[in-house]
């Protein structure tokens, strides 16, 4: 961090985290090899101070404290030595640049692009790697979700570091799962997945064949009535025993006995003798 940043990227820095652990721990205390390496303004000394932290702070060289060198003025001289230094430098790259100098590199930014272009690549292939683990190692369990720690053996079997190189712990995967929780659900899945699917689709089949059989079926019976002559039409097809005509019926009792002259008049007492 510079010398000349603001109060607030300096309570932002290592200097701001010690000081909330020493807020945090009344007993400790925080030691400095030189008094420049605490802060190079004025201000971030008075602000230490009002913040009730100046006796807690110390410089190794001499033992003083925050306090003591407020006290003294200690503080403004390193501020003035820290502006001094500043414009010496920016004096000195001045003359540099009229002399016909450049400062930097003029493929910087093609540079920049290039390492970003590899770091994102880089993480892409380690994601990949550590969900194929995971993956493989939820396969061989037969769908037994692996334990951070056995995870980690398998990738530290592999070869698989961090960003920085370092070992994978539980608690970086952990940390890992966060910021890839979907990733992490799928390789956990992978076990499962292809078996529900499989069967979903034996379900869906079943149901489509019982569904078509039945159509089938409906179909055949429709077919069935439908060729089956109506009782109408069986009357109009089949014979008349009683000679019922068109309209197809007739009362029993009626011209019982009647010929096809008329009335049979009076009964024959000869033959009834």
């Amino acid at each position: 961090m510079s010398g000349r940043a603001s109060p607030e990227k300096r309570m932002a820095s290592g200097l701001g985290k010690c000081l909330k652990m020493l807020k945090r721990r009344p007993e400790s205390i925080l030691l400095v090899s030189d008094a420049d390496r605490i802060a190079r303004r004025a201000d971030i000394f008075e602000l230490i101070q009002r913040q009730g932290l100046g006796h807690r702070v110390f410089e190794a060289a001499s033992g003083m404290s925050v306090n003591d060198i407020i006290a003294t003025g200690k503080h403004h001289s390193i501020q003035a030595k820290t502006e001094t230094d500043a414009a010496m430098r920016q004096a000195g790259m001045n003359r540099y640049r009229e002399r016909g100098g450049y400062m930097g590199s003029p493929t910087i930014a093609m540079r920049s692009k290039t390492a970003t272009a590899a770091k994102e690549q880089n993480t892409t292939k380690r994601r990949s790697e550590v969900f194929t683990v995971i993956t493989d190692l939820v396969r061989v369990n037969r769908g037994r979700k692996p334990s951070y720690t056995e995870i980690c053996d398998e990738l530290d079997r592999r070869g698989v570091r961090t960003g920085q190189g370092h070992f994978f712990t539980p608690v970086r995967l952990a940390q890992y799962r966060k910021s890839n929780r979907t990733e992490w659900n799928s390789a956990l899945d992978s076990y499962s997945r292809p078996r529900r699917r499989l069967n979903h689709i034996i379900t869906t089949i079943q149901t489509e064949t019982r569904r078509r059989r039945l159509s089938r079926r409906r179909v055949a019976l429709l077919s069935q009535v439908a060729l089956q002559p109506s009782h109408d039409q069986t009357r109009a097809l089949s014979p008349d025993p009683l000679g019922a005509g068109q309209h197809g019926w007739r009362n029993p009792r009626q011209n019982v006995g009647v010929s096809s002259k008329g009335c049979r008049g009076p009964p024959n007492l000869s033959e009834a003798l």
